[in-house]
């Protein structure tokens, strides 16, 4: 498990990212080429799928 690590604005541009506990860091603004195959199997907090789940999706939640 990671730490919190800042991986603000990070680029995991073709990086699977399956089993990484990113949960205890930020990922505000990372760059992924495919969202849904790269993060599949992260492990992140509640208000980090919010986030993820809300650009994927294309939505802003208020």
């Amino acid at each position: 498990m990671l730490k919190a690590v800042n991986f603000t604005g990070a680029d995991f541009f073709k990086t699977l990212l399956k089993g990484i506990d990113l949960s205890d860091c930020i990922i505000d603004g990372i760059t992924v080429s495919d969202t849904r195959n790269e993060l599949k199997g992260a492990i992140v907090n509640a208000g980090q799928a919010i986030e993820l789940a809300a650009r994927v999706l294309g939505i802003k939640i208020v």
